[in-house]
């Protein structure tokens, strides 16, 4: 430099500036502009000013995305909003205390909600659809699977509007809905559901393994129903890989898979024992005593197999039943219903060994009824007396009893399910129905004919009340059949009396 207050000082200034050099900083000596400084640094950080360079790029990108994603995020808060306005208006603010002198059930809230979403959402398919399945799986969510059809019907004429997961959840719902409702009763419709709701869960991308395992779980069940176990079981075999692989081996996902293929077995062995039942008929009622010989030789046959199934049966799903509470805890449901299911297959033992073996159906039954007493306990705890699966507890447990001649325990037990106050509160089911009978009987045969026919009544005034024409009929079945036994069996003139007096009143047509 010419001028000398701008030459280095010293050697150690010039010492200093070489170091600068070396490091690739920027001189004392050199020009001042903010080009050399800038060059300076972008050779000093070259990775940081690339990966700058890129995030600048990206977010030149992105702010194009942007401006689409926020229009989808427009139409997702003002769907939002709409789904709000609904539950808080239609569903919530729907509740009337004047209706409700003893407070408010979701499942009245949900139901009545339902009923107003086409309205509610006329020109928005899409909308209205989600918020129909979002009704209808609340409504299976309380336990109310029969009110949950019908919101989900309607949204299955908006289906083609849904995304493909909603396709997938609501052909699940459905199936779902329907076999507990009806048993399981249309397995064609169950396995159709099943088929569409794999296709759109497999047609996502990527693919929801979750909607995709369900979807084959519920193939299974409508496969079973359908009697194609072999099918049934490959479809559960295929929805337990995938959950295993998903979930983990001790999920519950998976657990509940593992116990429907337990399920396969017991239904290949109950196959067994009713094809047994059906030869042991057939040689009843033939003539030719060779033909006969034959019928009873392969009911013989068949029925040592059922024997054999069952008993597989039992260990499978005991050990299925300390899996689960290892995993999943003692009071969880499925745990419960591998327990009953454990307990179950040893009753059916039981039944099938009681002409052949009444020692070891003896030995069966106090098993069953040992698993069934704490199992009771447990639901009738968390459980209403119309949930399906205390009454199968209840049912099964009152069986075993009755099995071994206890036919006032078995009254007992049976006597919980039919509590005054549920039956002003909830509407009769058709398992209920069907175990009002045995009900009748079991009083019959203590002697109680007062409290059999006073059962029966009332049984019959809350089936009247009940909105499913499967709990009416079932109800007025039960009442004609117990009543026809009672008075075949009669002790005394005034038992035949008062039972025939009860006949007269039942009418199929106004049950």
């Amino acid at each position: 430099r010419k001028e000398r207050d701008q030459r280095y000082g010293s050697a150690s200034d010039l010492s200093d500036d070489i170091r600068r050099f070396l490091d690739g900083r920027p001189l004392k000596a050199a020009p001042e502009s903010r080009v050399y400084r800038a060059r300076k640094f972008v050779r000093r950080h070259r990775g940081a000013v690339a990966a700058a360079v890129a995030v600048g790029s990206a977010l030149s990108a992105g702010f194009i995305a942007t401006a689409w994603q926020w229009r989808v995020a427009v139409g997702a808060l003002a769907e939002a909003e709409a789904m709000n306005a609904f539950v808080v208006d239609d569903v919530f603010g729907a509740s009337d205390v004047d209706r409700y002198d003893e407070g408010v059930r979701a499942v009245d809230l949900v139901r009545e909600a339902a009923l107003l979403a086409p309205q509610r959402f006329p020109s928005d398919p899409r909308l209205r659809g989600r918020v129909l399945l979002a009704m209808g799986r609340a409504l299976l969510g309380v336990g109310s699977p029969k009110e949950a059809i019908a919101p989900l019907e309607f949204a299955r004429a908006d289906r083609a509007s849904l995304e493909p997961g909603d396709r997938a959840q609501l052909d699940i719902s459905l199936a779902e809905a329907l076999y507990r409702t009806t048993g399981g009763k249309d397995p064609v419709r169950g396995a159709m559901l099943a088929r569409e709701a794999l296709a759109a869960a497999r047609g996502m991308d990527p693919v929801d393994l979750a909607l995709e395992s369900t979807a084959l779980n519920h193939l299974g069940g409508a496969m079973k129903g359908q009697g194609d176990l072999d099918g049934a079981a490959q479809a559960y075999k295929d929805a337990l890989a995938i959950r295993e692989a998903t979930f983990g081996v001790a999920s519950v996902e998976a657990h509940v898979v593992r116990g429907n293929l337990g399920l396969v077995r017991l239904e290949r062995a109950r196959t067994l024992g009713r094809d047994a039942r059906a030869a042991r008929e057939e040689a009843a009622a033939a003539t030719d005593p060779v033909a006969r010989e034959a019928a009873l030789a392969r009911s013989r046959e068949m029925a040592s197999a059922a024997a054999d199934g069952l008993e597989a049966a039992a260990l499978e799903f005991g050990r299925l039943a300390d899996a689960a509470k290892r995993d999943l805890g003692e009071r969880h449901g499925h745990t419960i219903s591998m327990a009953n299911e454990h307990a179950t297959a040893l009753l059916l033992r039981s039944l099938l060994l009681r002409a052949s073996d009444p020692a070891k159906a003896d030995e069966l039954a106090v098993r069953a009824v040992d698993a069934f007493v704490p199992l009771e306990a447990i639901v009738a705890e968390r459980l209403s007396p119309t949930h399906f699966r205390r009454v199968w507890i209840a049912g099964n447990h009152a069986r075993a009893l009755a099995d071994l001649g206890r036919v006032a325990e078995a009254a007992s037990v049976l006597r919980q399910l039919f509590d005054p106050a549920e039956m002003l509160r909830a509407p009769m089911t058709a398992d209920q129905a069907a175990l009002a009978g045995e009900l009748m009987r079991h009083l019959d045969g203590l002697g109680r004919i007062d409290e059999a026919i006073g059962h029966a009544e009332a049984s019959l005034r809350w089936a009247r009340r009940s909105a499913d024409p499967r709990a009416r009929v079932r109800a007025i079945e039960a009442a004609v059949s117990a009543n026809i036994e009672a008075r075949t069996s009669a002790a005394d003139p005034e038992g035949l009396r008062r039972w025939t007096e009860f006949g007269a009143k039942l009418s199929p047509s106004k049950p």
